[in-house]
């Protein structure tokens, strides 16, 4: 039999999901431009209107919910 997991299970899996899409972005930004700082990075997605995953996922539970 398989047991559903628990909640917290879920919200941990959920949260890893969101950590590596947020890398994952990062990391696009930082091939297609050169480099490696983190703020830099920032940077180009703010002037790009690129939000964060984290950023976009808070909202969305903000206004959405």
């Amino acid at each position: 039999m398989n047991k559903r997991p628990a909640s917290t299970e879920i919200a941990d899996r959920r949260e890893a999901h969101i950590n590596f899409l947020d890398f994952a972005v990062g990391s696009c930004f930082c091939k297609i431009y050169c480099v490696k700082s983190r703020e830099t990075i920032a940077e180009c997605m703010q002037l790009f209107n690129c939000q964060s995953v984290k950023t976009a996922q808070f909202y969305t539970e903000l206004f959405c919910d």
